[in-house]
């Protein structure tokens, strides 16, 4: 790859951008989606990239026309909190503003490895009682050297003792008087581990205190007790590892199409393409750039071309529209440097739905570094590429699912990584909201 060429073509964007700002303000977010670009596909160093914008932000306010200064509102005496900050996710459970964390740091938190027992569940757990109203479903039990937990996602909502909306964060923190047994006899707390929030949908963990032994057959969850089975589903997931056939280039433009097909919309990448083929990370014979401008004419409203890649043909065909749950539990091999393990997925008539995953190696911060897609009876489905929480080795995730999958007796997963391409079939049982 030239990474020389594609700095000098960078700058040279940059440069350019000053001179058009005036009359044309949309090219800055032009020159930051080719930094993506080149920043995904390592055709550019990240920070040497920033650098350069940083400049280019600096040159840009410089020519601003001054503005008098003016007394400041009452909008810069009085700070309030975003609704992000009243409740953040943390990777050591729950914290609100100007208040210490909730409860202590969870095992898993402090010390990730890489899972030994991974295996789904399927179970729901009704709240019913206090002020918290919902169902969270058990997707998914991990045992390794950091402890037991079990992964959960469900729709939790939150009133006060008069029926008003009242703080997710404080009420699920209160799960942490949460029993449990097995079937040796064994007693258990269990404690909110890391956990985030998205509307009224929740993602989160309860590790177990103590560690159970290894061989127990289920858990007996509240009270009433919910019993959740933990023996390793059979079939076991089938899991399968080949060679990434893509540049590195067209494994951006991989991405691309999927956030298009999320979104349902696509967008001008003249630039974005001149610059990849500028790094030599595009070949100027590969056929990905033909087949996203297709792609861009189907959503435009055109018909649908022969000759597209085959996640790309979503799935269009679907059962009535159906709510539910499903646990995954599934570790993948590593890939690209990252550990990804399978969670859940959550179905919904409304649209809202998503892939939970939990992945080492990774940032919340950036984009996931591999392209997702989901395969059910009803076709392929693309997966958005943004984490909701964790931190800087750390995230766990849940990704928009378009269109929403369909009920089941299997799921399909496919990773496509720079290096490799990991496909798993799990055997799945749904469960409704």
């Amino acid at each position: 790859m030239d990474t020389e060429g594609a700095e000098i073509h960078f700058r040279r964007l940059a440069e350019r951008a000053l001179r058009e700002v005036a009359a044309e303000p949309d090219v800055l977010a032009r020159v930051a989606s080719v930094e993506r670009a080149l920043t995904v596909t390592g055709a550019i160093d990240a920070h040497r990239a920033e650098a350069i914008k940083a400049d280019l932000r600096i040159a840009v306010k410089a020519r601003e026309p001054r503005r008098p200064s003016a007394p400041p509102g009452l909008g810069a005496v009085l700070r309030f909190p975003s609704r992000r900050q009243q409740f953040t996710a943390t990777s050591s459970g729950v914290a609100l503003p100007g208040s210490a964390e909730l409860r202590r740091a969870s095992p898993a938190a402090s010390s990730p490895r890489a899972a030994d027992r991974v295996f789904p569940v399927a179970a729901a757990l009704p709240l019913g009682s206090g002020n918290l109203r919902g169902t969270l479903h058990l997707l998914a039990y991990l045992q390794d050297g950091a402890g037991a937990r079990i992964w959960s996602a469900g729709r939790v909502a939150v009133r006060d003792q008069i029926g008003r909306a009242g703080r997710r964060g404080h009420a699920i923190a209160r799960l942490d008087t949460l029993r449990a047994t097995d079937d040796e006899g064994g007693a258990y707390l269990l404690h909110v581990g890391r956990m985030g929030s998205s509307n009224d949908v929740w993602l989160g963990e309860f590790y177990l205190d103590p560690d159970p032994p290894a061989g127990i057959r289920w858990l007996e969850i509240g009270d009433p007790a919910v019993r959740v089975d933990l023996t390793p589903p059979d079939p076991a997931p089938r899991v399968t590892v080949g060679p990434s056939s893509l540049a590195p280039g067209e494994h951006y433009l991989h991405r691309l199409a999927s956030g298009w097909l999320v979104n349902g919309f696509a967008e001008d990448v003249g630039e974005v393409l001149d610059a990849l083929r500028t790094a030599g990370a595009l070949p100027g014979d590969s056929p990905v750039p033909g087949q996203l401008a297709a792609l861009a004419r189907a959503l435009d409203g055109g018909p649908a071309e022969p000759g597209l890649p085959e996640q790309w043909r979503i799935a269009t065909a679907a059962t009535a529209p159906h709510d539910g749950y499903a646990g995954l539990g599934t570790r993948l091999p590593d890939l690209d440097g990252a550990t990804i393990t399978l969670l859940g997925i959550r179905a919904s008539e409304d649209g809202d739905s998503a892939l939970n995953l939990y992945a080492t190696g990774v940032s919340a911060d950036e984009p996931l570094p591999w392209l997702l897609w989901v395969r059910d009876a009803c076709g392929w489905h693309a997966v958005s590429q943004w984490p909701r929480g964790g931190g800087a080795d750390e995230a766990w995730v849940e990704c928009q699912v378009v269109p929403p999958p369909t009920p089941g007796d299997w799921l399909e997963v496919l990773a496509c990584g720079r290096s490799a391409d990991v496909r798993v079939t799990v055997p799945v049982r749904w469960s409704g909201e």
